[in-house]
């Protein structure tokens, strides 16, 4: 029997619950199999339609990328920064030009979210064996119970090996999307809801071990959040939010290295850029960002092109440390990076792209996807999170898919 395109399409967006299991080096794949089929059905469509602003307000900061190439001096390097960029256009002209005239149902959405979750959840698997057959480090600091040791053997991995940030991203977006099938499965499947909450489980104990200060906090503002703004007892959320602070303290008190991690968040040496410690990452963070908004006084309109921000912070940390000068940090926020890249242009334009999705979300009473741009946008804060492939694609991919949804329910 012939496949439907409109199935093909489906399938495609659906392969994408696939990236937490995908190999490194094939996470290619997907874009290729969602670019294909995207290409066919707008080919067999009849009456070809486009939805032109949604596509230029989720595309326009790849356009400011591109003129930021002309006053660029280190075009090597700018041509590097433009491959996860490229997928700042990819997703808007899949959704809103080659299906534009493509009905997308719920149910899709929540089908690729589950496959996320589970192929998250068999990620894990793969880790934890790599982890209990991996060789023990001759370094003695290296200990199997070390948070330095869960995270660098997980950046160690043959084949999957990840940044325990990315994975920590990856983990905080299927607990939301557990938390929204837990809800359901209660009611109707017990066997079912008690599986969700082994996974749940996993999740939360992975996340802590990965201990990403950024993202379990994002988390947790997110889940509050959205836990308020869908609850109609704002008494019940408040006691809900408090035990959950209460449970996430407990469990970061019992894990020592994740306590220390946490506690220098308290410190008011973390705030102060003297004597920096290379073990205080907070502190570390503090510095970058404060070389970055020196460096933002100095080129504020048009910044100093997409090349050039890596050599920009370097002459920065120069006058701070040797320990920002060694490891040459990128500048660990998303809006500071762009606002580095193509100046006050392209920070208004990615502020523009996340209040325009943020309206439609909110709109259509779509607390998923209300989660998710809050989640991001918290996060890029402390990470940059769109200049590497495996952020880019998750972030532009989930932000379309939702985007064009809502935007078509609105149309």
């Amino acid at each position: 029997m012939k496949l439907k395109i409109e199935n093909l399409v489906n399938y495609s967006i659906i392969s994408f619950g696939l990236l937490p299991i995908m190999p490194n080096n094939l996470t290619g794949v997907l874009i290729v199999i969602i670019s294909l089929t995207s290409f066919i059905y707008f080919l067999k469509t009849p009456t070809k339609k486009i939805l032109l602003k949604p596509f230029l307000i989720n595309s326009v900061l790849f356009f400011a990328l591109i003129i930021s190439l002309f006053y660029s001096s280190d075009l090597s390097n700018a041509f590097r920064k433009l491959g996860p960029a490229i997928l700042i256009i990819i997703f808007p002209l899949i959704f809103y030009i080659l299906l534009a005239k493509y009905n997308i149902k719920k149910k899709v959405i929540y089908i690729t979210l589950n496959l996320f979750s589970i192929s998250t959840i068999l990620f894990l698997l793969l880790y934890y064996i790599f982890l209990f057959f991996a060789p023990h480090p001759d370094n003695p600091a290296l200990d199997y119970f070390s948070i330095f040791s869960f995270r660098k053997s997980l950046i160690d991995m043959p084949i999957w090996g990840k940044h325990p940030i990315y994975l920590s991203i990856f983990i905080a977006i299927s607990i939301i999307n557990v938390l929204r099938i837990g809800k359901i499965s209660f009611k109707k499947n017990k066997l079912f809801f008690y599986t969700v909450l082994i996974f749940q489980s996993i999740f939360i104990i992975t996340l802590l071990l990965m201990s990403s200060k950024a993202v379990i906090l994002s988390l947790l503002v997110t889940s509050i959040i959205i836990l308020y703004i869908h609850s109609k007892n704002k008494s019940q959320t408040f006691f809900i939010s408090i035990l959950i602070f209460t449970f996430l303290y407990i469990s970061i008190l019992f894990i020592p290295q994740v306590n220390a991690r946490f506690k220098e968040l308290f410190l008011l040496k973390t705030y102060s850029l003297e004597n920096l410690d290379y073990r205080n990452s907070s502190q570390i963070h503090v510095a970058i960002w404060q070389t970055a908004i020196e460096k933002i006084k100095e080129a504020p309109v048009f910044g100093y092109g997409i090349g050039d921000v890596k050599s920009v912070l370097h002459e920065g940390y120069k006058d701070k440390s040797p320990i920002l000068l060694k490891k040459n940090y990128n500048a660990h926020n998303q809006y500071l990076s762009i606002w580095l890249g193509v100046g006050i242009i392209g920070f208004l334009l990615l502020f523009y792209f996340l209040i325009f999705n943020y309206k439609i979300a909110i709109k259509n009473k779509d607390y998923m996807f209300i989660a998710i741009l809050i989640f991001f946008s918290l996060n890029f804060l402390t990470e940059n999170i769109i200049e590497r492939q495996t952020g880019a694609m998750l972030f532009f991919f989930l932000i379309n898919l939702f985007g064009f949804y809502n935007y078509k329910r609105i149309e």
